[in-house]
């Protein structure tokens, strides 16, 4: 039987479509994805992620336990900054990636649904010295406030007015409608916005207060279609245990100057060499790419798209695709329902909205 969060009953009675995802009931969509998609890049939409796993980090070790199982160089969380980063495995494939953000005087890992019992006890077993892991998954949750508006659905909410004008990736505790909040200037749509971490007996009243101040209910796969947009990596698609963050064009992510971490001898070995990049596609006709499509360069197959959709912003066909570096990707189609279409490559992100 597919688990619900606790806002479940609110996208009930606003007649979503629910899809059960990574075994949650889940709303796809409520309007439609492209009403949605739209509400976002123009005013405020919100999603419901409260499905994402959480984990507490916690010690005097937690700090460096999360350098050597994390890429990227965490020392920021403690200028109340978050930090993304893939977790990988000792030969470059991506076990996880995840957003950390300090909290409570430790850190908290929040961690794609998909993957968050593997992810969970890789975690376990690399924690050693005063470290303590604690799933706090069931007690809080997690609501996706995003775009240029977002700033003034908060305001109606009468935050204390540091919130709205921290700069990007940082965080802080915050009271928001009278709930407690950890509230972070991050986003999975290539938007300004928040995600809102609550007290899981407190989302659904949270979730009342946002609609109520302007910010329209969002789906799934609006939230897809505005991350492919911005060129954003989802995990089982551009990243997995076969697929590096080298691979996957997180080099951003991965700091080889600090000390060792999981998987920091393959992904040097990759840096320059990985026979594999994420390359960016525009369909040349108003055409829909799928996951699995095979990328061809003068008719010889170089690659296969990992994410595809019609770019409601843009209009026209995109997708991602993982083709061989080497490929001149000059004379490009994609073969899709048996026949060849063509395409052109472009660079990523597809769409930006804000400087």
């Amino acid at each position: 039987m597919a688990r619900t969060t606790p806002i479940y009953q609110q996208h009930v009675a606003l007649g979503a479509q629910m899809v059960v995802f990574a075994g949650w009931e889940m709303p796809v969509q409520y309007t439609g994805i492209l009403e949605e998609h739209l509400a976002v890049r123009h005013g405020a939409g919100m999603f419901d992620v409260s499905h994402y796993g959480a984990i507490f980090v916690a010690g005097t070790d937690a700090l460096s336990y999360l350098q050597k199982l994390l890429t990227n160089d965490m020392r920021p969380l403690l200028d109340k900054q978050t930090v993304y980063a893939p977790m990988c495995t000792s030969s470059g494939g991506v076990i996880e990636d995840c957003t950390v953000y300090p909290w409570q005087g430790g850190f908290l890992c929040v961690l794609n649904p998909l993957n968050q019992d593997k992810a969970f006890n890789h975690m376990q077993v690399l924690a050693e010295g005063d470290v303590t892991l604690t799933d706090k998954s069931t007690l809080l949750a997690q609501i996706s406030l995003q775009g240029p508006t977002a700033k003034e659905v908060l305001r109606k909410l009468k935050t204390h007015t540091s919130l709205l004008y921290m700069k990007p990736n940082r965080c802080g505790d915050y009271l928001l409608a009278g709930i407690p909040t950890l509230a972070a200037t991050t986003g999975f749509t290539g938007e300004r916005g928040y995600d809102l971490i609550v007290p899981a007996l407190y989302a659904a009243s949270m979730w009342s207060a946002l609609r109520q101040a302007g910010a329209v209910p969002c789906g799934l796969g609006a939230r897809d279609t505005l991350r492919l947009e911005a060129g954003l990596p989802l995990y089982g698609h551009e990243l997995s245990e076969s697929i590096t963050p080298v691979e996957a064009g997180l080099q951003p992510y991965i700091r080889l100057d600090k000390e060792d971490f999981v998987g920091k001898q393959a992904l040097v070995d990759l840096w320059d060499t990985s026979k594999r990049i994420l390359v960016g596609i525009r369909a040349a006709e108003q055409t829909l790419f799928r996951n699995g499509d095979i990328v061809c360069n003068d008719g010889e197959a170089c690659g296969v798209v990992t994410s595809g959709c019609l770019s409601p912003s843009t209009g026209g066909g995109i997708a991602m695709a993982l083709v061989t570096r080497d490929a001149a990707l000059d004379n490009l189609t994609v073969v899709s329902k048996e026949k060849h279409r063509p395409a052109v490559r472009c660079d990523l992100p597809f769409y930006t909205n804000f400087k």
